[in-house]
C-alpha cells in the first residue's frame, strides 16, 4: 500500500510548487472587511490609567517602606552603639572611683580601729602604754587585707 496521497485529496493544505524565476510571486488578498476593534470610552481609559497609577503607587510605597525600614534599623543601631559605648565608659569610671573610695575607706577604718584598740587597752590597764604606731598600723592593714569582705570588694 502506498503512502502517497492523491493531489485532489489535499484540500485542507495548499500544495507547494516551485515557481518559475520569471514569474511574480502571488499577492495575497486582504479581506475586504477589517475586523471591528472594540472602542474604549474615555471613562474606561481614565479608569485604566487610575488603576495603573494606584498600582505603581502601591509598589513604590512598598519599596520605599522596605528601604526606609532598613535604613532606620541601621541608623538606630549605630546611634544606640554610640550611646552604649558612652554609658560603658561612664560605668567603668564609676567602678574605678568606687574601688578607690573603698580603698580609702579601708585605710580610714583601719586607723579608727587602731585608735579604738589603743583606747580600750589604755582603759583596761588604766595606764598609758608606750606604743609603736607604725608597727600596729601595718598589722591592722594586713588584717584588713585578709578580711574576706575586703577581698570581695577590691577585686570588682
Amino acid at each position: 500500500m502506498s503512502n502517497l496521497v492523491p493531489k485532489g485529496e489535499l484540500s485542507a493544505f495548499q500544495r507547494w510548487e516551485m515557481t518559475s524565476f520569471n514569474e511574480a510571486a502571488p499577492v495575497k488578498k486582504l479581506p475586504e472587511t477589517l475586523p471591528v476593534v472594540a472602542s474604549v470610552s474615555q471613562e474606561e481609559t481614565a479608569q485604566i490609567k487610575e488603576n495603573a497609577r494606584l498600582e505603581g503607587y502601591a509598589l513604590g510605597y512598598q519599596e520605599a517602606y522596605a528601604a526606609g525600614l532598613q535604613e532606620g534599623k541601621s541608623d538606630g543601631f549605630a546611634e544606640s552603639k554610640v550611646e552604649m559605648d558612652a554609658q560603658i565608659a561612664d560605668l567603668r569610671q564609676i567602678n574605678t572611683n568606687m574601688s578607690e573610695q573603698i580603698r580609702l575607706a579601708n585605710l580610714s577604718i583601719g586607723e579608727d580601729l587602731l585608735n579604738l584598740a589603743i583606747e580600750l587597752a589604755q582603759a583596761m590597764t588604766k595606764s598609758a602604754m608606750e606604743i609603736d604606731r607604725d608597727l600596729i598600723v601595718q598589722i591592722v592593714r594586713d588584717a584588713i587585707e585578709k578580711n574576706p569582705f575586703h577581698t570581695a570588694t577590691s577585686t570588682t
